[in-house]
């Protein structure tokens, strides 16, 4: 039997931006009317179009110290940079509905690790959005970049509104509360699908990691040197464990997800931020931990370790997984020195711990000039997902000194072809 009851979960969204810091402020009289007091000092981004700062080696605003905690905050001028422009649902036929800013709030966090802080967050309405019982609700959006020890930007978002009982859990499990028997873990419709507008005056990414179904990363550009990211993808189940449930191997419930990572090619040393240009590697999966994508050229392979428990908060049905890695063409070429084209020459496996190959569905297929590679219905907790590509000497290929397996990419007359070392 169901209370009503109104409670506040963190359980929807995560991002984490790898990035080196932000860039300073030319308007040093503006201040956001989003900034309440608090007894810590809050740092946030001012960066405008008409910023005139010197620019780093690629041509981009050079990061203030990483250790400074910077805020993300609505854009309120239609030329600032570095904040939030909007979130929005996007319709089965590619309608566009955007949210409403509702306000802003900071408030002072004793944060594990940092100490007291002031922490900032946007609260926004979607028109639509709803759980599955039907519920209206209101999301809260929570950023933050920099900060002892990190130089990433970190962004959560909050359902507000749900309801507790007091009856059996169900197979999506149970959030417990200080007086809540147990919360309902937030599950939207299949089909719900979210986009998320960034404004950034320095930020060239490389990778985006997403846990979103159908996960797409777009790019425009918005003069001297600022551009527009715009993420879309679905809601996806995604598994969320206590400190007690990561011992025991299942999770304490599940919850719907959009969570996304973005790296700067700067944070990894030896990476040509150039290959970038035209579009970062976009690889999404419903697992709880998974670095980037890393390839590995002797073997020629483009390899993810993921991770999650192997089943259900019911301890009884398997999760089962989903990965896609959606790479551009001009990417893959500049990167690896491979014709992305040539799909039938990639071959997707995945596997176990002890190195065994799982039983998957897979799928690769090229189309509006960039590679889709997925996997899915294998099982967790700790499988590798390869992407293995097949080279033959004398063919052509794209980067000199590129390597696939034993093959490099050799100059020979006025074609780039494989040749073996």
């Amino acid at each position: 039997m169901g209370i009503r009851a109104c409670s506040s979960v963190a359980a929807l969204i995560g991002l984490v931006v790898g990035v080196l810091g932000t860039s300073p402020a030319a308007a040093d009289d503006w201040t956001p009317s989003q900034i309440q007091p608090t007894n810590n000092p809050l740092v946030w981004s001012r960066a405008t179009l008409d910023d005139r700062v010197a620019l780093d080696q690629y041509g981009r605003r050079p990061p203030v110290d990483p250790q400074a905690r910077t805020f993300l905050l609505y854009c309120e001028r239609e030329i600032q940079l570095d904040c939030i422009e909007g979130i929005g649902l996007v319709s089965p036929d590619g309608t566009y509905t955007p949210g409403s800013f509702i306000a802003g709030h900071t408030e002072d966090v004793d944060e594990p690790g940092s100490g007291e802080i002031a922490r900032h967050s946007t609260t926004w309405s979607l028109p639509g959005l709803a759980l599955t019982d039907g519920q209206p609700v209101t999301v809260r959006l929570q950023g933050s970049y920099g900060g002892p020890g990190s130089v990433g930007l970190t962004f959560g978002m909050m359902l507000e509104g749900f309801e507790s009982v007091a009856g059996p859990v169900s197979q999506y499990g149970c959030m417990h509360g200080e007086t809540d028997p147990c919360l309902l873990p937030p599950v939207l419709p299949d089909g719900t699908t979210f986009r998320v507008d960034l404004r950034m005056s320095w930020l060239t990414p490389s990778v985006v990691r997403a846990r979103a179904v159908d996960a797409r990363f777009t790019s425009q550009p918005l003069g001297t040197g600022a551009r527009r990211y715009s993420i879309t993808g679905g809601a996806m189940l995604l598994q969320v464990q206590s400190d007690q449930a990561r011992e025991t191997g299942v999770p304490e419930y599940v919850s719907s997800s959009f969570d996304f990572f973005l790296w700067d090619p700067r944070l990894w040393e030896g990476r040509d931020s150039n290959c970038y240009l035209d579009g970062p590697i976009v690889y999404s999966f419903n697992g709880l931990y998974g670095g980037a994508p890393i390839w590995n050229p002797g073997q020629g392979r483009l390899e993810l370790n993921v991770s999650a428990a192997h089943h259900w908060p019911d301890g009884d049905k398997e999760w089962r997984g989903y990965y896609e890695t959606v790479i551009p063409d001009k990417t893959a070429r500049c990167l690896w020195g491979i014709d992305p084209r040539r799909t039938s020459a990639m071959r997707v496996e995945v596997f176990d711990e002890d190195g065994e190959e799982k039983a998957a569905t897979v799928g690769i297929a090229y189309r509006n000039t960039q590679v889709t590679i997925r996997a899915y219905d294998f099982t967790y907790s700790s499988p590798t997902i390869a992407v293995t590509i097949k080279a033959k000497a004398g063919q052509p290929c794209f980067k000199t000194g590129a390597t696939v397996g034993k093959l490099t990419c050799t100059k020979k007359g006025k074609k780039l072809v494989w040749v073996r070392r």
